[in-house]
């Protein structure tokens, strides 16, 4: 599309940026700006340099980081609905990032369905498949990586390298179905926080925790149950809806209400 995405790491040329912005972002109202600011004044791709940034070593300091940059991406809904001069392609871009947060929602949702409305045969199959499509990205990932990208690398090389990347993409499946309530707890909450400081209160728009705050917390297991207790609301509905229904599918459930509690 001979269009880049501004990531948030770069140069600022600090004149070019503030005419390119001038009057076409209200003051106080944008959280995660990278996007919105990469439509606006546009980005020029440098090879030449290197940045180096820390990854968070904790799940709830990471956690933190994807419930604020959810918030970010729901209040620039303004711009997905009046464009205000930002690109067809770059609102198509902050559609995908609402697609991404509701994600979880849906795939719970989707189980939870599943396991009331399907006899346990079914029901099993249809989780089944409900995991299956969390694996289209590690996948994709896997099918590009199995011809080699250069000639230097021998076969057995090669082919170690293939095998750790479909342990690693099998070991991310099994971590995001476990944490998967959790983050759709999460994103429902930052969709619903997001909406009502949007449209009634107006406030704490700019909320912003730090990595550095946010890895002040606890690090036990009485502080994740404590961050994560959404997760465990989630199991126990989750499993307490096809039981109600009286659905041998709620077997199935209670294997996933296991992980989740």
């Amino acid at each position: 599309f001979g269009d880049g995405s501004f990531t948030g790491k770069g140069l600022y040329h600090v004149d070019a940026f503030e005419a390119a912005l001038k009057n076409r972002i209200d003051e106080n109202t944008i959280l995660s700006h990278d996007l919105l600011e990469g439509a606006l004044s546009r980005a020029a791709l440098v090879t030449d340099v290197e940045l180096v940034e820390d990854y968070p070593t904790r799940y709830s300091v990471d956690a933190s980081r994807h419930h604020r940059w959810a918030r970010g991406d729901w209040q620039l809904l303004g711009y997905i609905f009046d464009p205000r001069g930002v690109p067809a392609l770059s609102r198509w871009k902050m559609v995908d990032n609402l697609r991404r947060s509701v994600t979880p929602i849906f795939w719970v949702l989707a189980c939870v369905a599943g396991w009331t409305l399907l006899p346990f045969t079914q029901a099993a199959q249809w989780q089944a498949l409900m995991i299956l499509s969390l694996f289209m990205a590690p996948t994709f990932d896997i099918v590009n990586g199995i011809l080699p990208k250069s000639g230097d690398q021998t076969p057995r090389g090669h082919f170690s390298a293939l095998a750790r990347d479909t342990v690693f993409g099998t070991a991310l499946v099994a971590l995001k179905v476990l944490l998967m309530a959790h983050l759709a707890w999460m994103m429902g909450d930052a969709i619903i926080r997001t909406i009502y400081r949007l449209f009634v209160s107006r406030q704490n728009l700019l909320e912003w925790r730090t990595a550095s705050q946010a890895a002040k917390g606890g690090n036990d297991l009485g502080a994740y149950y404590g961050m994560m207790y959404g997760a465990v609301i989630i199991g126990v509905v989750g499993l307490a809806i096809p039981v109600l229904a009286d659905s041998t599918g709620a077997f199935v459930a209670f294997f996933f209400a296991i992980f989740w509690i």
